[in-house]
């Protein structure tokens, strides 16, 4: 799963993902943009219902920032090699 191919899990802290490609780059599957993901919130909390896990990212080439939920965020981009 992909979840496995960019995060690690950590145990100590109720499965939660711990950040491992912050600062790479990704590119939307549909836009073909590529994107550098800068944070990933929430990475500690553990009621994911009410502070669910999001994605801090901006454009290569206009330096805008975005966020989006993680689990959207990894169904639209692709890890850059």
């Amino acid at each position: 799963m992909i979840m496995e191919k960019l995060f690690k899990v950590n145990k100590a802290e109720n499965d939660l993902p711990t950040p491992s490609v912050v600062h790479k780059f990704f590119k939307h599957v549909k836009t073909g943009n590529i994107y550098e993901m800068l944070m990933i919130t929430n990475t500690t909390c553990k009621d994911t219902t009410k502070f669910p896990q999001t994605v801090v990212y901006k454009d290569v080439e206009t330096d805008k920032l975005y966020s989006r939920p993680f689990d959207k965020f990894v169904s639209k981009f692709e890890a850059v090699i």
